[in-house]
């Protein structure tokens, strides 16, 4: 439940920087540079936490990839098929 909090309160903070525009103005390698400091930071807790390392094993794959697949594909398309 603790990672689920964490993950919606990343999802808001993300939702609020694109929505204000602040990440418009980063030029590069400064995308490279949060992307790779995000990575980063996925990585270091899976090495370092085995509560999130256990929690992160358990999820569906299927639910991952369709969060994902309605990224490219669009919403709509995922949920219809």
């Amino acid at each position: 439940m603790k990672f689920l909090f964490i993950g919606l309160l990343w999802l808001v903070l993300a939702i609020a920087l694109g929505a204000s525009g602040a990440l418009q103005h980063l030029r590069p390698p400064g995308p490279q540079v949060v992307l790779l400091a995000l990575t980063a930071a996925l990585l270091i807790a899976w090495r370092l936490n085995k509560t999130f390392r256990t929690w992160l094993y358990a999820l569906d794959l299927r639910a991952i990839v369709v969060l994902h697949l309605s990224r490219f594909v669009g919403p709509t398309s995922v949920l219809v098929s």
